[in-house]
C-alpha cells in the first residue's frame, strides 16, 4: 500500500486547494495553504501527521442557489484527522473526524453529515461500525431546532479525508465544475493519493473479513472492545 508522507499529504492539500479557488469554488484558498503547513509541522514521522481544520476557521465553498429550496445554500468542511503507524508495521487512523455542513442563506444548518471513526473515550469504543457515516448531531452555537434529534443510525462506511470529501461535495452540489475538474491531473492526483490511504485498505479488509469469517461484516467491524484490533488487522 502507497501511504503519502506529511510533505506528500501537504503538497495534495496545496493542489486540491489551489484547483478549487482556481474555479472559484472556495472563498479562500489560504486556509489549505496553512493546512499544509501544520500538516507538514506536526509530523513526528515521515508517516505520522495530522491536521485540523476548525469550525471557526472551515473551508467555505461558494454559495449557490437551490431550486427545490428556492434559496442560497453554502456547503462547508471542518475536520480532525490523525494518521499513525499500527503494532503490525501498517498505517492506520488515530483520529478521524470529518464534518460536512449545509447553511442556508440566513446560516441556520440545513444538514450536518459526519464521516467518523468510533469515538474511544477512556478505550470504551462508541457503539457503531468502527468507521460510520451519521447524520445530524450538535453543532455548537446553533440552535437545537436545525439539529435532527436522534443520532443513530450509525452506517458502515469507508473512511475519508478532506480531499476526498471535497471531490464529493463539488460532485453533488458544482456538477458543472467538477466536468472540468476530473478532466485534469492537477485534480486526480492527490485524490489517487486519498483513495491509497483511505480507501483501498479499509476495502481490502472488509474483503478479508467477509471471505474469511462465519460472523456477519456488519458484526465484524462493529466497535467494541475488540476495536483496536481491527484497525490493526484493517490497515497493516
Amino acid at each position: 500500500m502507497s501511504v503519502p508522507t506529511a510533505k506528500e499529504m501537504a503538497d495534495a492539500l496545496r493542489q486540491t486547494g489551489r484547483a478549487l479557488h482556481q474555479k472559484k469554488i472556495i472563498e479562500a484558498g489560504n486556509v489549505f495553504e496553512e493546512l499544509a503547513r501544520i500538516t507538514v509541522a506536526n509530523a513526528k514521522e515521515k508517516f505520522i501527521w495530522s491536521y485540523e481544520i476548525s469550525k471557526s476557521n472551515p473551508i467555505v465553498f461558494k454559495r449557490k442557489h437551490d431550486r427545490h429550496l428556492n434559496k442560497t445554500i453554502q456547503p462547508q468542511i471542518y475536520a480532525s484527522i490523525s494518521v499513525h503507524r499500527s503494532p503490525a508495521g501498517g498505517v492506520c487512523f488515530k483520529r478521524l473526524d470529518l464534518a460536512l455542513e449545509v447553511l442556508d442563506d440566513e446560516g441556520n444548518v440545513l444538514i450536518k453529515h459526519h464521516i467518523d471513526f468510533a469515538n474511544s473515550p477512556k478505550n470504551q469504543f462508541q457503539e457503531g461500525p468502527l468507521f460510520h457515516l451519521q447524520f445530524g448531531g450538535h453543532t455548537p452555537g446553533y440552535t437545537k431546532t436545525f439539529e435532527v434529534p436522534i443520532k443513530e443510525p450509525r452506517w458502515l462506511y469507508f473512511p475519508l479525508d478532506v480531499v476526498l470529501l471535497c471531490e464529493v461535495v463539488v460532485a453533488n452540489f458544482y456538477p458543472e465544475d467538477w466536468a472540468e475538474l476530473k478532466n485534469s491531473p492537477g485534480w486526480n492526483a492527490p485524490i489517487i493519493a486519498s483513495q491509497k490511504l483511505c480507501i483501498i485498505p479499509f476495502l481490502n479488509a472488509l474483503h478479508d473479513k467477509a471471505s474469511t469469517s462465519s460472523r456477519s461484516l456488519l458484526d465484524q467491524v462493529w466497535a467494541n472492545s475488540l476495536g483496536a484490533t481491527y484497525i490493526v488487522e484493517g490497515f497493516s
